[in-house]
């Protein structure tokens, strides 16, 4: 009797150490799996944020191959610069001894451009 008693004690204790391990990897799976589940949205945020950013980039390229063709360049020398091809006529317009001319070419009032020319030459 006293033997079975005594494997009897041997299983119960090594269903309690079974037990307690299965709690302990039954834990540590949860925690894994939450961890995981976290990480997988972080991953997505990125590949949102990779998708914009690659747009974004192809913009750029795009703007710089604009900003560097032969046309854009002629086109700044023009405007900001006031460089003329040879053979272009040059008009400029004497606003000094004409007060009221020089107020409707410097006057911003939302009248449109084609407007103003209109009432400049007619």
């Amino acid at each position: 009797m006293k033997e079975a008693k005594i494997q009897q004690g041997r299983f119960s204790f090594a269903r309690l150490i079974i037990g307690v391990v299965s709690v302990f990897v039954s834990v540590g799976l949860v925690r894994s799996i939450i961890g995981h589940w976290q990480k997988r949205t972080i991953v997505t945020d990125r590949q949102e944020a990779y998708r914009l950013e690659q747009a974004r980039n192809q913009e750029l390229t795009r703007k710089l191959e604009e900003a560097t063709s032969s046309a854009f360049v002629e086109k700044q020398a023009r405007e900001k610069l006031g460089l003329v091809k040879p053979g272009d006529t040059i008009v400029l317009l004497d606003t000094s001894q004409n007060p009221e001319l020089n107020d409707q070419i410097n006057t911003d009032d939302g009248i449109p451009n084609w407007k103003k020319w209109w009432k400049l030459f007619f």
